[in-house]
């Protein structure tokens, strides 16, 4: 088990979702999710990447650096929900993350919100920003959400 209590959650990082991105979207967040994941490197956060089953790995310059950074894994989901008949509890549980979770991903107003919801209620204080989350086509991220029901930030530092 490790010491922190925090964990950078990925979801749906897949190319058949990312396409979808608007292009200077899509590399302004795979940018920005980089970084984070070199910020965990150095604050020991551990990272768990979600991926829909069916869809093939996440994209692989995501892939190679979650797969550098300790503590890291990833999880298959069947459902929007990144908890619902996965092993993201046992996970959380077995890495001893009790009380913060930074999520990344598409589609924000879908799979990364279901699983914000959950994780709420399973009484997790949710992260993200709005250059870790993006919609397919440009759509609304529905950021109102966010803001009301979470901590956007663009600082990692603020959840270890």
């Amino acid at each position: 088990m490790i010491t922190c209590k925090s964990a950078v959650i990925i979801i749906d990082m897949q190319p058949m979702f990312v396409e979808f991105v608007l292009t200077e979207e899509r590399r302004h967040m795979i940018e920005f999710q980089l970084k984070i994941i070199q910020d965990c490197k150095k604050l020991g956060i551990p990272i768990i990447a979600m991926e829909y089953v069916g869809f093939r790995d996440t994209i692989p310059e995501l892939k190679t650096a979650i797969a550098h950074t300790p503590n890291s894994f990833f999880l298959e989901k069947e459902w929007q929900d990144g908890f619902y008949c996965s092993e993201l509890s046992a996970a959380l549980e077995s890495l001893g993350i009790s009380e913060n979770l930074f999520l990344m991903g598409v589609n924000a107003d879908g799979c990364v919100r279901a699983t914000a919801k959950t994780a709420i209620e399973n009484r997790f204080q949710v992260f993200t920003s709005e250059h870790a989350i993006a919609q397919k086509h440009g759509q609304d991220k529905n950021l109102l959400w966010y803001k009301e029901n979470a901590i956007l930030t663009d600082d990692l530092s603020k959840i270890v």
